[in-house]
């Protein structure tokens, strides 16, 4: 043969394969029948490179038969350059076949004895084949009458390219890095299946936080710079939707990293890290941790209201319950604060309203929604709107949850109390707190309501007695605001609210 032909590489490819179904005999026989040979005195790199665009991008679509074809031309047009090879190397390495890379290399070398790149990806090719494929390298070890490790065969090539072109720096790190392969080889062999599991996530964590400490030694204008670099480094350019996702993933993750460090090295500065906090959370809006940090430097910084929007960006990516809920407490919290407008309370309103009729919710989260949107329609100053809605529920409820049941009463007291239903309020209190019947008909669902309770802890009906303490206030029931201090007392004397009242 005197060209390197497809055919050939159809050969090749189909090697490894048969290494592991044919008997030794036939596979030697294959063996001989590959003789790559890569044509003379063929040159036309200019070309070769075109070529070589289109197959690098078939490569990255995972359409591999085309990047083989299109990369067996740009090595028979340039067989001199070693990029050429390394991409078709990529296509074999996807694969698996790593014997097809070796085989590759070596009818390289032959057309370029005095490079020493060819020697350092010959030698690469045969630590992947011994390490990556035990049967074609055993098979592999036989046609070629080799009886030690090709780690060794690897070691002489490495030594060869220093030979040929001085100790350059690649050919140091081969070197090194076989070394590295040899002492992991040992001391698997010399551990258990477990204890191999154990090292290698021992040597993952040492890593980890190695490089946390010398990033931690790093300035912060070494850090800034290291998170512009990330931005600046040219990337190979991707065509499948879930590796650009990868990608920009860990692109993300990357910057997260320096961008929280920087955020501990300076956390006194607190609109630095301020700035850097927003910066985390525009990286990836659906990410809670980033909220969560988001949250804590806008609050620390007094501006709550500009949580709301970043909440909803959260909520808009994440598209959950609860994330929509987030965004409603941070038009309450803004709204405590004095720092929201009507229109943001009507719109938490409309947002509980998406909840109710676009999510599939179990009786847990209806309850939790409409405790949210009732107490919007509380701060809004329409309590009937909210007694109405609470009202329906309590008829419908069935939950036996104890958190779920004092939820909606000290709601419902919430609303009857706004509305100016001050004894109403106290009267569904006290069956809350002691279940005692009332003789109000009105309240008989309430009643109903409060003996689904069962082995309810002091902790879950806290609230109630708060709420009661202030109506009794309201009402100037001393002695019995009096009462309701020493329940709490009685059940937690270091009960804050119980210790700060007289």
């Amino acid at each position: 043969m005197s060209h390197f032909t497809r055919k050939d590489f159809i050969k090749l490819t189909s090697l490894g394969f048969l290494a592991t179904v044919l008997p030794v005999h036939e596979v030697e026989a294959v063996n001989g029948l590959l003789n790559l040979n890569i044509p003379s005195g063929a040159n036309d790199l200019q070309k070769a490179q075109l070529i070589a665009k289109k197959a690098k991008e078939h490569f990255y679509k995972k359409e591999l038969a085309k990047a083989e074809e299109l990369y067996l031309q740009c090595v028979k047009l340039a067989p001199a350059y070693i990029q050429f090879y390394d991409g078709l190397s990529n296509v074999y390495g996807v694969r698996c076949n790593h014997l097809a890379s070796v085989e590759l290399f070596k009818a390289g070398m032959k057309k370029n004895t005095a490079k020493a790149v060819f020697c350092d990806r010959l030698a690469k090719a045969m630590v992947r084949l011994e390490k990556g494929n035990k049967n074609q390298a055993k098979e592999y070890k036989k046609s070629n009458k080799i009886s030690h490790s090709l780690l060794e065969e690897a070691q002489k090539l490495w030594e060869k390219g220093i030979a040929l072109e001085g100790n350059k720096k690649y050919l140091q790190e081969g070197l090194s890095g076989l070394d590295k392969s040899r002492q992991k080889g040992e001391v698997s062999l010399k551990m258990s299946a477990r204890e191999s599991k154990k090292h290698k996530a021992e040597i993952k964590t040492q890593n980890r936080q190695k490089i946390k400490k010398e990033l931690s030694a790093k300035s912060n204008q070494d850090l800034e710079g290291m998170v512009k670099k990330i931005d600046a480094k040219p990337r190979t350019v991707l065509f499948i939707e879930k590796e650009k996702q990868q990608q920009q993933f860990h692109i993300t993750k990357q910057k997260k990293r320096l961008l929280r460090l920087l955020n501990e090295k300076d956390r006194k500065n607190s609109p630095a890290v301020l700035g850097r906090t927003k910066q985390i959370f525009d990286l990836d809006p659906s990410d809670s941790l980033s909220l969560y940090h988001l949250k804590r430097a806008l609050y620390a910084n007094g501006k709550y209201f500009e949580l709301i929007s970043q909440r909803q960006k959260f909520a808009e990516k994440k598209n959950s319950v609860y994330g929509y809920l987030g965004v409603v407490d941070a038009i309450e919290t803004a709204h405590e604060k004095g720092q929201t407008n009507p229109e943001a309370l009507s719109n938490a309103v409309s947002i509980c309203g998406l909840v109710l009729s676009n999510f599939s919710l179990t009786e847990k989260t209806t309850v939790e929604v409409i405790d949210k949107l009732t107490k919007i329609y509380i701060l809004q100053g329409k309590p009937a709107d909210a007694i109405t809605m609470l009202e329906a529920l309590i008829k419908q409820f069935e939950n036996n949850s104890v958190c779920l049941v004092n939820m909606l009463l000290y709601r419902y007291a919430s609303a009857l109390k706004a509305a100016g239903q001050i004894q109403k309020a106290k009267e569904v209190l006290n069956i809350g707190i002691h279940k005692k019947e009332n003789q109000d008909a009105s309240l008989s669902k309430v009643y109903q309501l409060a003996l689904r309770k069962e082995q309810e802890s002091f902790n879950q009906k806290k609230p109630l007695y708060h709420l009661l303490y202030e109506i009794h206030n309201v009402l100037g029931e001393t002695e019995e605001s009096s009462q309701i201090l020493r329940e709490i007392r009685q059940f937690n004397p270091s009960d804050k609210f119980g210790t700060k009242r007289k």
